[in-house]
């Protein structure tokens, strides 16, 4: 909430304050419509309504390279197979918000430790690991996984894309 201070001489009229935008992407607004009969000094609260914009990426290169979708790994679970995935960020820009979800014939969200306090750096790596309860994937196919992402530069913008990928097996040590 924000409290803005206003002293109104006109009859009504409209507040509208632009926030960030996706590129290409739809306009993110707050409004709020005050109406007055004579001149006084009103307090006026705007609540935001904040749209989260989504944008697909086509086209290369993505900013966010697939390093390795790795399984199973140890130890075996009888529940489902543990699989983890690193992606590196290739963008300029730090990402606050990054999320990959596998398809397996149901999906699997992959949830990375990225936030506005722990961004992912330009040219860093992350991991995360997940036990796939009740999932399976087969040798030499594909998997389509789905990455979505936020950049601290445009907090109000989801970036998602999809990549084939193979699971593979981790080297052996």
């Amino acid at each position: 909430m924000k409290a803005i201070v206003f002293i109104l001489t006109l009859l009504p009229i409209t507040l509208v304050l632009p926030l960030t935008a996706c590129t290409g992407g739809g306009t993110v607004t707050e409004t709020a419509k005050v109406t007055q009969t004579a001149t006084q000094t009103q307090t006026i609260t705007v609540t935001e309504t904040q749209t989260v914009t989504a944008t697909t990426l086509t086209g290369e290169p993505k900013p966010i390279e697939i390093i390795s979708v790795l399984g199973p790994l140890q130890p075996i679970n009888p529940g489902g197979p543990i699989v983890e995935i690193t992606l590196r960020n290739v963008a300029a820009e730090p990402i606050i918000s990054l999320t990959a979800t596998l398809e397996l014939g149901r999906p699997f969200e992959f949830t990375f430790d990225v936030s506005p306090s722990n961004p992912l750096l330009p040219d860093e790596s992350i991991s995360s690991r997940q036990t796939l309860i009740g999932g399976g994937f087969g040798g030499n196919i594909f998997y389509p996984l789905r990455v979505e992402l936020v950049f601290q530069n445009q907090p109000n913008c989801v970036y998602t894309y999809i990549k084939q990928v193979q699971i593979t097996e981790p080297p052996t040590e």
